[in-house]
């Protein structure tokens, strides 16, 4: 047999004994990745439970008849304070409170599209629900946002337009 031959036949014989080797690793620590993979999967998913959203009290004002009352609406605590407050201002009594006789002069369906604060002021915009509410509904937001937030003034926007 040429060198040349024996040759290709040693190359031959480590090639079959590498791809043993390496299929019998594979099929050795294959199942460990896997498990280090699962593993993982698990840990983050744990990790995930977390950042579900806490829900939060937030104060806000109701009326039975004329008379305001101090309630609380219970939302997701993942906006700041001032997003929260405007969030429990607008948003409906829950079954509890309609049971005790509350209502809310914020017309049903009423969004809020935006609110920021500068200088103590703040400018609050919400859906064009608002064009059919009266002072009342106005005067129900400002109490509310004021049960948890210091401001100097409001000013309301309706779509983006400021009201009067």
């Amino acid at each position: 047999m040429s060198s040349r031959n024996s040759g290709l036949l040693a190359a031959g014989v480590l090639f079959i004994i590498l791809i043993s080797v390496s299929a019998a690793l594979i099929y050795t620590c294959l199942p460990e990745a896997l498990e280090s993979v699962r593993a993982v999967e698990h840990y983050t998913l744990w990790l995930e439970r977390d950042k579900t959203p806490a829900l939060r009290s937030v104060k806000r004002v109701l009326y039975r008849g004329d008379i305001a009352v101090r309630s609380a609406a219970i939302l997701p605590g993942t906006a700041d304070n001032l997003h929260l407050a405007a969030e429990a201002a607008i948003a409906e009594p829950s079954k509890a409170e309609r049971g005790a006789g509350l209502v809310s002069h914020v017309p049903e369906g009423t969004r809020l599209l935006g609110i920021a604060e500068k200088d103590g002021y703040i400018f609050i915009d919400l859906s064009d629900e608002m064009l059919s509410a009266d002072e009342r509904a106005f005067d129900e937001i400002r109490e509310s946002i004021a049960l948890s937030h210091d401001f100097r003034d409001i000013f309301f926007m309706i779509e983006g337009d400021l009201i009067s």
